[in-house]
């Protein structure tokens, strides 16, 4: 097997491409924390949407060293994943929620509003249409 030695320039890039890597893992985890609040969930549920998004996780983190580092797990790209969801976690993840949040519980007002809408007109079609037979 033909190990290639990278230079400590192309380390760093590595390095900083998982940082970048955390920090998105980290985002998307917060999807579907925004999501849980938004639409309460079962443990059951709260489980299996845990599992696949580590199955995600490691199907990323797979690539990424396949794709970048030859498929080498090496100890500076773990570090670097860590060190980016952590910066995510504690500089942004309160805010997106939050603003998550929001924008989730607006966008279902705006549904609801719709579909009532919606129910009412059908409603009174189906009224005259009633009153015609």
């Amino acid at each position: 097997m033909m190990h290639l030695i990278l230079s400590i320039n192309a380390e760093v890039n590595i390095f900083l491409l998982a940082i970048c890597v955390g920090f998105g893992l980290a985002a998307i985890y917060d999807l579907l924390r925004i999501l849980r609040r938004v639409y309460k969930h079962k443990n059951l549920i709260v489980n299996i949407e845990d599992f696949i998004y580590w199955m995600f996780t490691v199907c990323i983190l797979f690539e990424f060293l396949r794709y970048k580092n030859f498929g080498e797990l090496r100890g500076f790209i773990l570090i670097g994943c860590i060190i980016g969801a952590t910066i995510y976690f504690s500089v942004l993840s309160k805010y997106i929620i939050s603003v998550g949040v929001t924008v989730f519980l607006y966008i279902n007002s705006i549904i609801k509003k719709i579909f009532k809408k919606f129910s009412l007109l059908l409603e009174k079609i189906k009224v005259l249409y009633n009153k015609r037979i």
